[in-house]
């Protein structure tokens, strides 16, 4: 008997320590029959993104619900091509490109499979690139020699386009929305840097998040009180562009957090849920992509290529659930293939009581023989 709840202790042990190790799996998205494929967002139970599909291998939008076969194509008819951006409840947001190439923002309802052109007349092209709730955000372009770009924010038609772009201005682009606050990028000339943003739809209200002591940034997710994007430092002495690294900021620029990884020559977030942030960083100034997670820290940075096998060189997140999965694509043989990365369950409560179970039945044992 002891013997017996001796083998049952060391396999609980060794799947535990699994369990807590073994930190992510991997799951490939790529539909069966794709020559490529990219996840682009995720929510709890669904993960969207783009893929080469169909007998002419088409670019099209596709959900998914967690694996290759679930893949569905949601590429509306009448456009040449169409990807998807962000997913929130039964909302997906991307765009579709005309036979003429000219991009047009799109909302898709999956519950009902109804899809919504979002394209305003006042612009010759839109992208709808973020979605929460009844709200949408992307941008669109006047055309033209002088062509800029504004910031716009739609609420489920294109009668219903709010501009989000300001004088003083040259072009702005928005990425995130989470309720009434809205992320994205500003520039105020052609050769200037760029501005990390963040408006209020209701007041139109813009906060400038570049933090002091870098000269430019981008934002390009919100989650709560929470924006990722990415930041440059000042140049001290022409030459170069210095590297971009991962930001994190709480509403302000003075609330900047540094994510970069060690080890790494560049970096950027490009997801936020919760206490989650995931991006990309890269080994060098020629390349070499990880898809990277961060729990508010550049200490806390995850290497999520590690779990990858050996034959993909370069991978990218641009996704994360409230739970931590990441949703992206990786690289191998020249080919994309859309992934997804899951955090392994630690051990529950339960397990640990029955662990305690085990223990004692084994020190009665020993008793009971002594």
């Amino acid at each position: 008997m002891e013997n017996r709840l001796r083998n049952l202790l060391a396999v609980w042990l060794l799947t535990s320590a699994v369990s807590v190790h073994a930190a992510f799996y991997v799951t490939s998205l790529d539909p069966t029959g794709s020559n490529y494929s990219f996840a682009y967002g995720a929510s709890d139970t669904h993960q969207v993104g783009f893929a080469g599909i169909g007998p002419n291998q088409t670019e099209s939008a596709v959900i998914w619900t967690g694996s290759s076969v679930s893949a569905m194509s949601i590429h509306p008819d009448g456009f040449a091509t169409s990807s998807a951006w962000a997913i929130d409840g039964s909302r997906v947001v991307g765009s579709g490109n005309t036979s003429a190439l000219n991009s047009r923002a799109l909302l898709w309802d999956i519950s009902s499979g109804a899809v919504v052109n979002l394209h305003p007349a006042s612009f010759v092209r839109s992208q709808a690139n973020g979605v929460s709730g009844s709200i949408q955000v992307g941008t669109g372009s006047t055309g033209g020699g002088d062509s800029r770009t504004h910031a716009l924010a739609w609420s489920g038609s294109a009668a219903t386009m709010i501009d989000l772009h300001q004088a003083g201005w040259r072009d702005t682009w928005a990425y995130g929305v989470d309720g009434t606050r809205v992320v994205g990028v500003g520039r105020t000339d052609q050769p200037a840097p760029s501005e990390a943003l963040l408006w209020n739809i209701d007041t139109l209200q813009v906060v400038v998040l570049t933090p002091q002591g870098w000269d430019a940034s981008g934002a390009v997710a919100i989650s709560g009180l929470t924006q990722v994007g990415s930041a440059r430092q000042t140049q001290i002495f022409h030459g170069p562009s210095t590297p971009l690294h991962a930001a994190l900021w709480y509403g302000s620029a003075a609330s900047f957090v540094d994510l970069h990884p060690a080890g790494f020559y560049s970096s950027s977030a490009r997801a936020v849920n919760g206490g989650f942030q995931a991006g990309t960083a890269t080994l060098t100034q020629e390349g070499g992509n990880r898809a990277m997670l961060w729990r508010g820290s550049a200490s806390s940075a995850v290497n999520l290529h590690s779990y990858l096998s050996p034959g993909f060189t370069d991978s990218w997140a641009f996704g994360v659930t409230s739970n931590g999965s990441v949703v992206g694509g990786a690289r191998a043989n020249g080919r994309d293939y859309a992934i997804m990365w899951n955090p392994v369950p630690e051990p529950t409560g339960a397990m640990v009581f029955g662990l305690g179970l085990l223990v004692a039945r084994l020190r009665r044992c020993r008793t009971a023989h002594s």
